[in-house]
């Protein structure tokens, strides 16, 4: 008995180590480009660049919630900048929902960490996804999607609250790499060991009676288990990659990346600070039946 346990806690030992090493280039170098991004002033950048065409400034501000390197919670002050320009709630609900679900140093982990194709099918099924939305959101009045009261309680904060740029400053730079890294690593490190230990624990049985179902099944089972176990974007990747190993399909990959992506709590939360709860509710239905559905036409 102690010896089978030794043999397992070695094998994802190993296992783990294995991956880590695999993925720490695209860890490390997906931080470097998301910290240096972050001293580009993206409200500016949103508002000079979206017109008075509502489907382009809709693509424009999911484009730049995509390349923002910003956790959700550090849109909101992006999001503040967006309300003072006069933007439309269009734009800057898109950038948020847009931005909560990819950013560059994601994008370069699933690349490295699972593969391209993966990678680039997440980005346009998210851009899809945003521009659907920018199409709810012309249908449903504004009374009905924005919360005027929370949104005022932000717009209250002080002018450092409120402030999401700074001067760049090398010895600032490589502390807030550090940083990140130690977050963002901490949950990846969970994630390997995770990958690991189902792939040395799990029968292969089990995984081929969850695999061996419907597509759609498994697409539904998946995407909803993902809300519950979706935490970190970079800490899901090697999971993901391990369960694709064992016979997942990318379809229902995709669908358990965005799903879990777009409804994590810090994400919910953020959005509920700013939006009604009705709509909050269609978000969430909207997103669900469209990553369904995207991942079971993905081959």
């Amino acid at each position: 008995m102690i010896h089978k346990i030794l043999f397992y806690f070695l094998s994802i030992l190993i296992k783990s180590y294995l991956t880590l090493i695999e993925l720490l280039p695209y860890l490390i170098v997906g931080t470097l480009i998301g910290e240096s991004l972050k001293y580009i002033k993206l409200h500016r950048l949103v508002g000079r660049l979206c017109s008075s065409n509502r489907l382009l400034s809709t693509l424009i501000a999911a484009v730049m919630g995509i390349v923002s390197p910003l956790c959700t919670v550090g849109t909101v002050p992006i999001v503040i900048r967006l309300v003072y320009l006069g933007m439309p709630s269009t734009v800057f609900i898109v950038f948020l929902i847009a931005s909560s679900m990819m950013n560059p140093q994601l994008f370069i982990m699933t690349w490295g960490g699972i593969d391209k194709e993966i990678a680039i099918a997440r980005v346009l099924t998210i851009l899809a996804f945003v521009l659907l939305m920018g199409l709810v959101l012309r249908i449903i009045p504004e009374k009905y999607v924005l919360n005027k009261n929370k949104l005022e309680e932000f717009m209250k904060l002080s002018h450092e609250e409120a402030k999401v740029n700074v001067s760049f400053k090398w010895k600032q730079y490589f502390i807030n790499i550090l940083k990140s890294l130690e977050y963002v690593g901490f949950y990846v490190v969970i994630g390997i060991v995770v990958s690991a230990a189902i792939e040395v624990l799990i029968p292969g049985d089990a995984m081929n009676k969850l695999y061996g179902q419907h597509k759609l099944v498994q697409i539904i089972i998946m995407s909803f288990l993902s809300i519950p176990f979706y935490t970190c974007g970079g800490g899901v990747i090697p999971i993901v990659n391990a369960m694709i190993s064992g016979g997942m399909s990318h379809g229902v990959a995709l669908a358990f990346l965005n799903v879990g992506a777009a409804t994590r709590i810090t994400v919910l939360a953020t959005m509920a600070s700013i939006v009604r709860p009705l709509f909050l509710f269609i978000y969430i239905l909207v997103l669900i039946t469209f990553s369904i559905g995207i991942g079971y036409l993905y081959v």
